[in-house]
């Protein structure tokens, strides 16, 4: 008689079989020295997460092997998987969390929105945690210090291929419109890199963003639309992390191409991809400025990670 049990992982946790009460078999095995006629095949408990099959009664013929293949099936967990450990996080009377992931040394990374008491409005806020939820560091990214300034949202951030971080969200502090996707770039301590502001000339926000295999970032959110007085799926695609902003086309160098770029756009409102990158997060408008940082960044190659 021969039994194979099934799956590996059944096996791995103790799954076995027996014959008449006999010695235990790992899978696959074959026992000989039993008599024609029936015999009662029982199955070993591979611990709480299986189910046993139940015994039974196997026939066994002159001059031949029976063969049996028999199944262990996984229990299935019932109700809520318990809470390991949860805590509060706050600096002020109002914070908001919008997502949360695992980091590489098996922390968290948690991005939302504080609310500011000496500016009055919402800053982004980014929380890194140890894997039992205890903060390692904290930090804010409040918007421009002028009148103007307003509400910034941070929603999804994620760790970069450096170990640093990205945030996507919304400013209302900087851009051209009454609200702009907003992209903050950290280092692995949660120092600001550099941020950048995009959009037309309404309302446009980032509800996630991903690295891509270039090393650039890919953004989905949502863009109100004038044309139909209503919202539509808004996506956009940066350039490498570390590329000069001057470098339009993402070629590796600011060269004609890009200053043809910009003369398109000269003396106007920007379109894409955007020649608006002075100051940092752009005025909506292209000129001398704009022209200044190309200049000063001409011939220059994006250096290889």
């Amino acid at each position: 008689m021969q039994v194979t049990i099934s799956p590996q992982e059944a096996i791995d946790a103790g799954a076995q079989w027996r014959v008449d009460g006999g010695f235990w078999h790992d899978s696959n095995d074959i026992e000989t020295d039993r008599s024609v006629g029936f015999h009662m095949v029982e199955y070993k408990s591979a611990g709480a997460a299986w189910f046993v099959p139940a015994k039974q009664w196997v026939q066994i013929f002159y001059g031949q092997t029976t063969t049996i293949t028999k199944n262990y099936i996984k229990r299935t967990p019932s109700g809520a998987p318990p809470i390991q450990w949860q805590t509060n996080i706050g600096i002020s009377d109002w914070e908001e969390g919008e997502s949360v992931r695992q980091t590489s040394d098996g922390g968290y990374i948690t991005v939302g929105h504080t609310y500011s008491h000496t500016a009055d409005d919402y800053d982004i806020y980014l929380i890194k945690t140890d894997p039992n939820g205890d903060i390692q560091w904290e930090n804010t990214y409040p918007g421009s210090d002028d009148f103007c300034s307003g509400d910034d949202i941070g929603r999804f951030a994620q760790q970069t291929a450096d170990g640093g971080y990205i945030i996507a969200g919304e400013t209302q502090s900087y851009g051209t419109g009454y609200g702009d996707v907003y992209l903050v770039k950290t280092d692995p301590n949660g120092k600001k890199q550099w941020q950048k502001a995009f959009g037309h000339d309404v309302y446009e926000y980032a509800w996630a963003v991903q690295q891509t295999t270039d090393d650039g970032f890919i953004i989905a959110g949502t863009s109100y639309s004038e044309s139909s007085m209503g919202f539509d799926i808004y996506t956009a695609k940066t350039c490498s992390d570390g590329t000069s902003s001057a470098d339009f086309n993402c070629d590796g160098i600011v060269y004609f191409d890009d200053m043809e770029l910009m003369a398109e756009q000269w003396l106007q409102s920007p379109t894409f991809p955007s020649a608006d990158i002075a100051p940092e997060l752009g005025d909506g408008w292209v000129d001398l400025y704009d022209f200044g940082i190309l200049a000063y960044d001409w011939l220059l190659e994006t250096i290889a990670p």
